[in-house]
């Protein structure tokens, strides 16, 4: 069964939306010159209107004194999904200037190229601006979730 479209899932795509630009703008400094961010904002705005709109808009709902947790574990699976994307991109970049042997190097090195994206990403700001932002849209998806129906 289907699910409406709700005013919590609106506020929550838009809000993901925007935290997925400001991760990314704070992001962005820490990539070396070599590896071009082409897109990278973009990408990470809809990645997280996505995940706002159906994971954020749905596990809202619970109070206010349980946001602070929803939040950021929502945080934490955007998060997850923009670095599951940006290292899938990688992957497929260098499988294109053909430097893998065969798929299954691919895939394994998508490890390597996590954990490079992970500890680029290890950068206060970049972190700030993902969970603060992270529980300021859950605080703000709670109040649709309860007043606007």
């Amino acid at each position: 069964m289907r699910e409406m479209p709700t005013a919590a899932k609106l506020v929550a795509a838009l809000c993901y939306g925007v935290v997925g630009w400001l991760t990314a703008e704070a992001f962005v400094p820490q990539i070396p010159d070599a590896m071009p961010a082409t897109w990278i904002k973009e990408a990470s705005a809809v990645i997280g209107v996505f995940v706002g709109w159906f994971v954020l808009g749905r596990a809202m709902g619970v109070g206010y004194a349980r946001v602070f947790g929803r939040a950021i574990t929502m945080a934490a699976i955007l998060y997850f999904w923009l670095l599951f994307a940006f290292t899938f991109r990688e992957m497929i970049l260098r499988s294109l200037d053909k430097r893998y042997d065969g798929p299954m190097e691919a895939v394994t090195s998508m490890i390597d190229i996590a954990l490079f994206f992970a500890t680029l990403s290890l950068h206060i700001p970049t972190l700030v601006t993902l969970f603060v932002g992270g529980l300021v849209s859950g605080y703000f998806v709670e109040f649709a979730k309860r007043n606007w129906r």
